[in-house]
């Protein structure tokens, strides 16, 4: 069970690493979108600790700064002097106020509003639902930033490959993971088989190698790096939800031109050694994009 205090615990290391993941970036390329407005409204989606909000207040002063959060805690100690109106709710179901914004920046939300959707969950329905709502909020030429995990975009992403994890306690919890990894109505049709796979142990490797599909070894280490205490929220979520081509496609589906396209690994190898040794990956685990609305 994820309980109050590890939660304040998960908002205080993503407050931390704001210097130094892609979040930091989100601010500048917000700005770079509304320079020319002489006072932009923007959206926060999800404001979490508020980390990106202060950064956005701090880079864009003459911002109008609106945030919405489904926690109500999250809006009850949202920053001072930061948000001009805050909003208990969820975005797709949030009508604006009467507003229409120049900026809408989701920074690791989506992925959460797909794990956790009624239906569709794990699909590209609930997200797509998302970007067209944001589509319809902003106004003509508007920007959605979005900062998400990314999928293996490989076409050897679901083939396996050789894990040498560094603990009993790694191995131990990839048996976990995939016994208890939620399942998308897509793997549930194509069979439990094919995804609840059984990671091998390597007979002639170290005490705790295995073999795991390359997909599968990412998920588990996005997941198991926030460690057992948050173990309850996060094997409920999909942060290497797309690929980075996947979400290029989205917002283009959506009405949007992507403007940019950043990826990076940040400061997640740095985690994963902890649990795994020579973690390689031939594709970044996080993108930073910005999707301007074309009418």
């Amino acid at each position: 069970m994820i309980t109050a205090n590890n939660y304040q615990t998960y908002l205080r290391r993503m407050t931390e690493s704001y210097d130094n993941t892609t979040k930091s970036l989100i601010p500048f390329y917000t700005a770079q979108a509304v320079k020319n407005l002489p006072e932009p409204h923007i959206l926060d989606v999800g404001i979490g600790s508020g980390v990106v909000g202060k950064g956005i207040r701090a880079m864009i002063p003459n911002a109008k700064i609106y945030g919405i959060d489904m926690v109500q805690d999250n809006i009850d100690n949202a920053p001072a002097d930061i948000y001009d109106r805050l909003v208990t709710g969820k975005f797709e179901e949030y009508d604006g106020g009467g507003e229409r914004f120049d900026a809408i920046i989701f920074s690791s939300v989506l992925h959460e509003i797909g794990s956790y959707a009624e239906t569709g969950r794990f699909t590209d329905r609930p997200i797509r639902t998302a970007l067209l709502h944001a589509e319809e909020l902003l106004q003509p030429g508007g920007v959605a930033v979005i900062r998400e995990g990314l999928a293996e975009s490989s076409p050897l992403a679901g083939e396996p490959i050789t894990a040498e994890l560094n603990r009993e306690e790694d191995w131990l919890m990839l048996l976990r993971f995939c016994a208890e990894r939620p399942l998308s109505e897509e793997e549930q049709s194509g069979g439990q088989n094919l995804v609840r796979c059984k990671p091998q142990r390597v007979a002639a490797g170290g005490e705790y190698d295995c073999i795991v599909p390359r997909d599968i070894l990412r998920e588990y280490l996005c997941t198991w790096t926030w460690g057992e205490k948050s173990w309850g929220r996060e094997i409920n979520e999909r942060f290497c939800y797309f690929s980075a081509r996947k979400w290029e496609t989205l917002l283009e589906e959506c009405g949007f031109e992507v403007i940019t396209n950043i990826q990076s690994s940040e400061e997640y190898p740095k985690f994963f050694r902890k649990i795994i040794k020579n973690y390689e990956t031939e594709s970044p685990l996080v993108g930073v994009f910005v999707g301007r609305k074309r009418s």
